[in-house]
């Protein structure tokens, strides 16, 4: 007996899986004489196990993602200096969203700036930022442009054509209050 699946195309090019079972037959004496097939389509179940392997692919994904949160907030707790933290806060960002560029600001010490700690990703960074510059500092939370039907860019962000989506949060490393874009 042979077990086969197989794909085969309807009339207006639409493909479909069969499931056939192919088996031999023989008479009396034993010998070969003709062959018995079954057939059913099998796409419904090809589909469920197309969605399936999809499902366990993002769910690896999502536990590396897991993991690799996990081991930052390591780093970020073992960090014993403001340049450690920088060091782990762009190597961390590399590698969990390599797509995305960003900077990090802290307040400078006169509180009316804010100062240019680090960059990741595809950005040239600018040295300093007013803090009235920035719509996340002025609302005191997260801001997205790009996500929104009434929004305004900060004027310290800087694209080609003014609409880039990105986001502003605020952070607290080690006490001092910071901007993330």
């Amino acid at each position: 007996p042979i077990d086969t699946e197989l794909v085969y195309y309807r009339k207006d090019g639409t493909p479909f899986w069969m499931e056939s079972r192919i088996v031999p037959i023989f008479d009396t004496q034993g010998r070969h004489s003709n062959y018995m097939s079954s057939s059913r389509d099998i796409s419904a179940r090809k589909e469920l196990e197309r969605m399936t392997a999809e499902a366990l692919s993002r769910e690896k994904e999502r536990q590396a993602e897991r993991k690799q949160l996990s081991q930052t907030g390591e780093w970020l707790y073992s960090a014993r200096s403001i340049e450690e933290l920088l060091m782990v806060i762009n190597t961390s960002l590399n590698t969990l969203i390599p797509e995305a560029s960003g900077e990090l600001f802290l307040y400078s010490n006169s509180r009316n700036v804010l100062d240019l700690e680090t960059h990741w990703g595809d950005v040239s960074g600018i040295g300093q930022i007013d803090a009235e510059d920035c719509w996340a500092l002025r609302r005191g939370r997260a801001y997205s442009y790009g996500a929104q039907d009434i929004q305004f860019p900060c004027s310290h962000v800087s694209t080609d054509d003014g609409e880039h989506p990105y986001f502003a949060s605020l952070l607290l490393p080690m006490g001092r209050r910071s901007a993330c874009y």
